[in-house]
């Protein structure tokens, strides 16, 4: 769903996002099963640009024009709802919700998106804290 098309190379121009190689997934539900909170980093800027999703870092107060994140429409959702509030398994409901797929296919889209966000510096998770009983 998420389509992809390969490794994301160093220093590349306006990469088609998600990329990551088939050998690179982790299986689907490693990522769901965990109870982590996954949240965008600070130093991002997200503008919607002639119908696509761009995600732009911004370094030391400066746009890093070497480096575009371009989202298609899955991953455009799927980044408008990580918040620091919701879990993989929670992106998961919403994009069965959302979108015509199955179990299987959004758990590995999820998986595979989260993975690759957090290697690319996009996201960094923590675990949610243990509630009291």
């Amino acid at each position: 769903m998420l389509g992809l098309a390969g490794d994301i190379p160093d220093g590349a121009t306006a990469q088609g996002v998600v990329a990551a190689a088939e050998d690179r997934l982790m299986p689907p539900n490693r990522l769901s099963d965990m109870k982590h909170k996954p949240t965008k980093a600070a130093d991002l800027v997200t503008r919607d640009i002639a119908g696509d999703t761009v995600i732009v870092p911004v370094r030391r107060g400066a746009v890093d024009i070497n480096t575009l994140y371009v989202l298609n429409a899955t991953a455009a959702f799927l980044w408008s709802q990580i918040d620091g509030t919701r879990t993989p398994d929670d992106l998961v409901e919403l994009l069965l919700r959302h979108f015509q797929t199955d179990r299987l296919t959004a758990e590995a889209d999820v998986n595979e998106l989260l993975r690759w966000l957090r290697e690319s510096g996009l996201t960094s998770v923590a675990p949610s804290r243990a509630q009291s009983p």
